[in-house]
């Protein structure tokens, strides 16, 4: 045996290292064991999907105005609907360089009491914002726009639909 194992204070030292490495080790393990593998969802943006139906079995219709500046939807199948949800996204330039794309997006609901006849929809939607005394601003280079519908049915079954604009 070497010379230097025979110093009580050297194998004190090597002792009290490997300790301190086993210990490192352990922290790094359970650190590690402790994080979630692959990439990250933000709980706040996650979505419940629900099925899906075809805009076409809902007599869907998504338009705009002639001007682009207005967007609405009408279903023309919805006897069996009791509740909308919509959402209306889409990008648009930024008024604050003129450059940038930034989201924008209103979101709203159709009634049970808003269904008449087997029809539901909502009126002309702004594509901007406009104040309480009735100055608008129009959000420009817009070129699509997308609609998502959170459909509850009578039973109480939520499915959704999707549909886009090309303006």
């Amino acid at each position: 045996m070497p010379k230097f194992l025979h110093n009580t204070k050297v194998l004190i030292g090597i002792g009290v290292g490997v300790f301190v490495l086993l210990i490192g080790a352990g922290v790094f393990f359970i650190w590690n064991a402790n994080k979630p593998q692959g990439p990250q969802i933000d709980q706040t943006m996650q979505q419940t999907i629900f099925p899906t139906i075809v805009p076409q079995d809902l007599g869907l219709t998504f338009v705009a105005k002639d001007d682009k500046k207005y967007v609405k939807f009408t279903l023309t199948k919805a006897s069996d609907i009791t509740h909308i949800d919509y959402e209306i996204s889409y990008d648009a330039i930024s008024p604050d360089d003129g450059q940038t794309l930034v989201s924008q997006g209103l979101n709203g609901e159709v009634k049970k009491q808003d269904i008449k006849n087997g029809v539901a929809g909502i009126d002309w939607r702004i594509l901007g914002t406009c104040s309480t005394g009735g100055k608008c601003r129009f959000d420009q280079g817009i070129k699509q726009v997308h609609l998502l519908l959170k459909i509850t049915k009578t039973g109480g079954m939520i499915y959704q639909a999707e549909s886009s604009l090309t303006l």
